[in-house]
């Protein structure tokens, strides 16, 4: 096996105060999830309404009110944000 070790880029967005996070998953429309939003799975209605808890890359977790916590791909589920 060869020494050759794989690097990884990953795109940080500043929270301000020197804290950075990965950018990562997109809702539908291209808007950028974060931690706290309200989203809704646009293929499951019945798990209701969900808050994302983390986002890593296109991994997010999402806290459904009728599913509890759900890893969503969002590379293949596009997550609609639910206005307050």
């Amino acid at each position: 096996m060869s020494g050759c070790s794989e690097s990884r880029h990953v795109r940080l967005r500043s929270l301000g105060n020197g804290i950075y996070m990965e950018q990562g998953g997109q809702a539908q429309g291209g808007v950028p999830l974060e931690p706290g939003m309200r989203v809704r799975h646009p293929d499951r209605p019945d798990w209701g309404i969900g808050q994302v808890q983390s986002v890593v890359g296109q991994r997010v977790t999402v806290n459904f009110e009728d599913a509890g916590k759900v890893l969503v791909n969002t590379d293949v589920v596009a997550l609609e944000p639910v206005e307050d």
